[in-house]
C-alpha cells in the first residue's frame, strides 16, 4: 500500500490511510511489521515484555498493536501469512512513532537473541 500513491494518497513515513479491518466504519492510519524468527519459531514475547514496556509505549503514542497469526490474539485463516504485528492510529505521526518503537525493540531483541526477520 505504501507504493500505491493513488489509492492511499494520505500517508505517514511508514503508514497508509486505510479502513480498519476489525472496525469497518473506522478510518485511520495503519502499518504492518514483521516479527523476528529463530528457525521456524516466531519471536513475539519481547514485544509484550513488561521490562521493555513496548505495548505501553505504543499505547502512549495513541496507537493499537495487535499480533496476527494462526494461533495468536487475532487469528487468521490465511495459511500463507507469517505472523505479523498490525499497528493502528488516528494520526500518521503517531503510527510512525509506534513503528519506530517496534523496530527498536525488534533490533534490540535480535542483537541479544540471534533471531532475525524473515528474508
Amino acid at each position: 500500500a505504501l507504493s500505491c500513491q493513488y489509492l492511499h494518497p494520505q500517508r505517514g513515513r511508514s503508514c497508509v490511510y486505510q479502513r480498519n479491518p476489525w472496525e469497518p466504519s473506522e478510518m485511520g492510519y495503519m502499518s504492518v511489521l514483521e516479527v523476528p524468527y529463530l528457525g521456524t519459531t516466531a519471536h513475539t514475547r519481547h514485544l509484550l515484555s513488561k521490562e521493555l514496556r513496548v505495548l505501553s509505549r505504543v499505547r502512549s503514542v495513541g496507537c493499537t498493536m495487535k499480533f496476527v497469526d494462526k494461533r495468536g490474539r487475532i487469528p487468521t485463516n490465511w495459511v500463507a501469512c507469517k505472523p505479523y504485528v498490525w499497528l493502528w492510529g488516528h494520526k500518521p505521526g503517531d503510527v510512525d512513532d509506534a513503528v519506530k518503537i517496534l523496530n527498536d525493540a525488534n533490533r534490540e531483541h535480535m542483537n541479544t537473541c540471534g533471531c532475525h526477520l524473515s528474508r
